[in-house]
Formats: structure tokens, C-alpha cells, sequence
């Protein structure tokens, strides 16, 4: 692993560093609540309790820090704790850190081994073991701690999970990682849960998920809503629609066509991949579906909207080429409104997912017999994504509105 690699994690895992008396908190959480809670107590009734010897010593850590670990009488502690009950995993940790405070980094390796070898469940064995991964430019035996880590002690997610989220925005990280997406670990889900929704790299997850030929295909990341949704989400959100198209084009079945595309159809209405295909709202005031009236039959998107409510009913990214394009839509209502309205709107979108300039913009009056919008527009050089947004008024009425749109189309003019 190349040294800038190791670097950038070291640079994440020193803030588990940061911790290290917490490592030996936990590790003594073997003890029961005199041995741990009042190890000078338990001492009292039985002078060789390997357990609270071994917490004095961390007791001594508490206060005096870990660099002084190397102490005499933390030293102490540790010998008297493991002749007092051979290969006991706090002695084991706690004479390792010593070791590692003198800097014998390899007979503290070998003990938190030992310690590794009696129980894979304790995490400040798994801490330094990664820690010490790391600064062997290990990344491969990192990870493989973590996911033991991550296995046996589903707590120490809020820990691992943060470092874990900032290390893989390293191109050169994410190899390794793969793996672990690929089987679907058991702490997969989360993991993306947390980073999808903590980072301001998701597109470093989506190149992950590409690299492991997919995410996992279950419910919790396939489904409407699901983390894949979240994650091509999360990513026109950032502004990262170059690598947002790349990760909808690498799964099954995409269509390339929805890029280009405002129609009503099976590709464009899939709600799995909102926004880049028409992302319908979903809220107490305004409520939209996409639906058919029969299973081979047209698709219309069905809107509620509130009475004296403003708000979009449904939005769908676009990538047109610069060039001129002809707009048409077609909606209805079920129910006579005369003050309701139905607005389309073609904005480009910045960089940084915000809109931008606006470059056509019309409205009809949703009363009475279906009704039909055309219009047309110029996209500029430079403007090579916009929004196709379709929104309105529910009018002044009791029940609201209710708009079926029928059909939506662009076509480039020559």
C-alpha cells in the first residue's frame, strides 16, 4: 500500500488515538461491578484479583495519560494481574501498552496477539491492532480488525464508522474495502446508512459500490427509499451529477435515455433513482403518484394539492446538450377549480446543486377541459443540467385540486 494511502488513514485513525483510555474501559468490562467499579475495594478482600490489578493500572493510565504507561507501577499491575490468572486479556492489553510506550513495538504486538487469539470480542484489542495496521501501512489488516471490531461489538460503530467514512474519500483506500460491500457484512447497511448521510464525498461510496460490482441486493438498499435512492440522492444534492449518471448507468437495467428524457414511462417514473428520474413530492399539502390506468397503459402523474397551497408536485433532472428544444405537457383535473394553476419551469442547475438561471417558465389555469402547455427554450453552452419542474396553486376551494398529468415530452428543434 502506497505510503499516502497509509497517511491518510493514520490521519483518521488518530482520532481513536485520541481515546485510548476508553480502549481500557472496555477492555476491563469483564469485571464485574466491584472489580471495575472499586478495584482498591476488590483489592482489599483479595489482594490477587487479576481483574481489579489490572484496573488499578488502568486507573493509574486514567490519570497520568498513556505515554506514561511504561510506569513501574502500572508495570506492576499488569505482572501481578497475569500471575494472578495466566492469559487474562486487561493484563495482556495493559502490559502491551507498555511495551508500546517503551517503543517495542513488536512484543506489544505480540501480546495484544495473545490477547487477539483469547477473545476477538474485546475492542481496545481491535483498536490497537488497527492502530497498529496503520502505522505498518497495513491497510488491508486494518480493515480486517474493523470488521471483527464491527461484528462483535455493534456499539463501537459510533467510533469506527467517522473514521472509517473519511478514509475511503482516498481513491487508493477503497480497494481494500470492497470485499466487505461485495459479501454484504452484517454492518454494511449502516455503514452507508452513516456515510451517505455524514459525508461530502458520496461519490467516493458510489465509485466503492461500482468497484464491488453493486450494492447488495437487499431491501435495505434496493427498495423505493433505499440507500442506493439515498445515495444518487445525496449526490445531485452535492452537485455531483457526472458521477451520479455514472453510478445509475453501471446498475441493471439502467436506461441512458432518462437523461435526455421528460416522458411518462416505466424508466422515467422509477422512483428508485429520483431525481435522476421524476422525483414525485410526497408531503401533508401536496401529494403526487405516478400511475397507469392499465398494466401496458399510459403513465400519469397524479397530484393532490391542498387548498390555497403552493407548492412542486414533480421534479426530474435533465442533461441536454446546448441547442434549442420544444416543450409540451398535457394535464387535467378531476375537480372544477377555477383559481387553480399548474406551472412549468426549466432552470439550469450550478454546480454546486443550486438553481440557476431560469429558461422558460408557463402556466394554465387548471379548470375545465384537459389543458396543454407548449413552449420552447435555449440551453446555453455551459448549462449542461437543468431541472424540469412542475409545481402550482391548489387553487381557493374547500377540497384543493386534484391534476393528473398525462403526458410530458421535449424535443430538440433543429
Amino acid at each position: 500500500m502506497r505510503k499516502v494511502a497509509a497517511s491518510r488513514i493514520r490521519l483518521a485513525v488518530a482520532l481513536v488515538a485520541a481515546l485510548p483510555v476508553a480502549w481500557f474501559a472496555m477492555a476491563g468490562a469483564v469485571a464485574n461491578v466491584t472489580q471495575s467499579g472499586n478495584p482498591a475495594m476488590a483489592l482489599r478482600m483479595n489482594d490477587r484479583d487479576p481483574v481489579a490489578l489490572a484496573q488499578r493500572g488502568y486507573a493509574l493510565l486514567d490519570r497520568r495519560g498513556v505515554a506514561r504507561a511504561n510506569d513501574a507501577d502500572v508495570v506492576d499491575y499488569g505482572k501481578r494481574s497475569l500471575h494472578a490468572l495466566a492469559l487474562n486479556g486487561p493484563a495482556l492489553q495493559l502490559l502491551g501498552t507498555a511495551k508500546a510506550a517503551q517503543g517495542e513495538a513488536d512484543a506489544a504486538r505480540r501480546l495484544f496477539e495473545l490477547s487477539h487469539r483469547m477473545s476477538r470480542r474485546d475492542l481496545g484489542t481491535q483498536l490497537w491492532m488497527i492502530e497498529d495496521a496503520v502505522e505498518r501501512e497495513d491497510v488491508a489488516a486494518a480493515l480486517v480488525h474493523y470488521d471483527v471490531a464491527l461484528r462483535v461489538r455493534r456499539d463501537s460503530s459510533q467510533l469506527l464508522f467517522p473514521v472509517l467514512t473519511a478514509a475511503l474519500e482516498d481513491p487508493t483506500l477503497r480497494a481494500p474495502f470492497v470485499p466487505y460491500v461485495d459479501a454484504s457484512v452484517p454492518w454494511v447497511g449502516a455503514f452507508f446508512r452513516h456515510a451517505i448521510r455524514a459525508t461530502e464525498r458520496p461519490d467516493a461510496l458510489a465509485d466503492i459500490a461500482m468497484r464491488a460490482g453493486g450494492l447488495p441486493d437487499t431491501p435495505e438498499f434496493k427498495q423505493e427509499n433505499g440507500l442506493q435512492s439515498e445515495l444518487i440522492a445525496r449526490m445531485v444534492t452535492l452537485g455531483q451529477y457526472d458521477a451520479a449518471r455514472r453510478f445509475y448507468l453501471s446498475i441493471d437495467g439502467a436506461d441512458p435515455a432518462i437523461f435526455q428524457s421528460a416522458e411518462l414511462n416505466p424508466a422515467t417514473t422509477d422512483p428508485r433513482y429520483a431525481p435522476l428520474t421524476w422525483q414525485l413530492t410526497r408531503m401533508d399539502a401536496v401529494q403526487t403518484n405516478a400511475m397507469r390506468s392499465s398494466e401496458n397503459g399510459p403513465m400519469t402523474l397524479s397530484s393532490t394539492i391542498a387548498s390555497a397551497t403552493r407548492g412542486v408536485f414533480a421534479r426530474k433532472l435533465l442533461m441536454l446538450p446546448a441547442g434549442r428544444y420544444g416543450f409540451a405537457a398535457r394535464q387535467r383535473v378531476a375537480n372544477d377549480t377555477s383559481d387553480a394553476e399548474l406551472n412549468w419551469t426549466v432552470t439550469c442547475v450550478d454546480n454546486d446543486g443550486q438553481p440557476g438561471a431560469s429558461l422558460w417558465s408557463g402556466s394554465t389555469v387548471l379548470a375545465g377541459e384537459p389543458r396543454a402547455i407548449e413552449g420552447r427554450f435555449v440551453v446555453p453552452a455551459g448549462c449542461t443540467r437543468q431541472f424540469l419542474t412542475a409545481g402550482g396553486y391548489g387553487g381557493s376551494g374547500v377540497y384543493g385540486t386534484d391534476v393528473a398529468i398525462d403526458s410530458v415530452a421535449l424535443r430538440p428543434i433543429r
